[in-house]
């Protein structure tokens, strides 16, 4: 998997648990797809075969509660990132409220000058 990776090539999923090879990769990040919202934990050493072993087991886990795919994380939602045009819609939202009630007389109470 490492040297295939190095060639260029792309690291792929083993056919079966027997001939996984478990490796550590370091990607860049256009490599990767998307994010997922599922958050597990990992051993603190994976150079150790039993920890990548965990991180397989984990991982198999993963795929069998999440059999029809595991969930992306969508930025807008989950992390509650806006982006400008968010952003003006909602102070234009905002906006049309505070003016509305300008023109109704709700702000101030006064109703007037005077």
């Amino acid at each position: 998997a490492e040297a295939a990776v190095e060639a260029g090539g792309e690291p792929a999923p083993a056919r079966d648990e027997e001939s996984a090879e478990l490796h550590v990769l370091t990607l860049t990040l256009d490599r990767v797809d998307a994010f997922s919202k599922v958050k597990v934990s990992l051993p603190k050493d994976l150079r150790s075969s039993d920890g990548r072993h965990a991180v397989l087991k984990v991982l198999r886990e993963v795929e069998r509660r999440f059999a029809d795919g595991v969930p992306e994380l969508q930025h807008d939602e989950d992390l509650k990132v806006t982006t400008a045009a968010q952003e003006a819609a909602k102070l234009a939202r905002r906006l049309e409220g505070v003016q509305e009630r300008l023109r109704g007389g709700g702000v101030g109470g006064g109703g007037g000058a005077g």
